[in-house]
């Protein structure tokens, strides 16, 4: 975390504080990565239910530099896709989790727009 903090105290923008934290340790790249998928989700919050805000940090995890920087994470997605499909049936959910991962992987707020419309219109969310 000093590492992160130290990079963007000395004005580098969050990608190469980012960068530097995990080219000295990481334990640090993966504490400042948590971060930085917590402040993702926070920020769409008001859009996604829980079940979907879970999907699209545990799909910022995996879409990230095109590995899984938490380590074995596999079957996570599976099964936050099932709670999904839980919540809006087979065709719906699994459209939610295509547009979740795609505007994960290539930072896409239009689709995650797209998705908290969907939950506004079904009186999921108020914003």
């Amino acid at each position: 975390m000093t590492h992160h903090l130290e990079a963007f105290s000395k004005g580098e923008d969050k990608w190469k504080s980012l960068k530097f934290a995990a080219s000295q340790s990481y334990p640090g790249f993966e504490q400042v990565t948590e971060i930085w998928a917590n402040q993702r989700v926070n920020a769409v919050s008001d859009k996604l239910t829980p079940s979907q805000q879970a999907y699209y940090k545990a799909a910022m995890f995996e879409a990230f530099a095109g590995f899984d920087v938490r380590g074995a994470n596999s079957g996570i997605l599976d099964k936050l896709k099932q709670r999904l499909i839980i919540e809006d049936g087979d065709k719906v959910g699994g459209d939610i989790a295509k547009l979740l991962i795609q505007a994960a992987g290539q930072n896409r707020m239009d689709l995650v727009n797209q998705v908290g419309n969907y939950n506004r219109s079904m009186g999921r969310i108020n914003y």
